[in-house]
């Protein structure tokens, strides 16, 4: 019978299940986001692009052209006053 000599990190790649992200993550962590950084940042933006449509508009009403349409959201500042008005009562159970 022939043996063979082999050093403990040897064997242990060739004989065994050897699987570096079996034992260590190797998935990246996702950078945190500042919700209300970015909230606030696309406040702002809506707000630039309501200001860029009404000039446009204008222009366009100046050259007899149809009006692009004004965005249908509120802003938040406008759901904030809505939910201190009570509701309208229309009658319906």
């Amino acid at each position: 019978m022939l043996a063979k000599t082999v050093d403990f990190l040897d064997s242990a790649f060739e004989y065994s299940d050897v699987h570096i992200s079996r034992y260590i993550s190797t998935t990246r962590q996702e950078p945190e986001i500042d919700l209300k950084a970015t909230h606030a940042e696309l406040l702002a933006l809506d707000e630039k692009i309501k200001t860029a449509t009404d000039r446009h508009n204008q222009f366009l009403k100046e050259l007899g052209l149809p009006l692009l349409p004004q965005s249908n959201r509120k802003s938040e500042r406008d759901e904030c006053n809505d939910e201190d008005e009570p509701a309208a009562d229309d009658g319906s159970p």
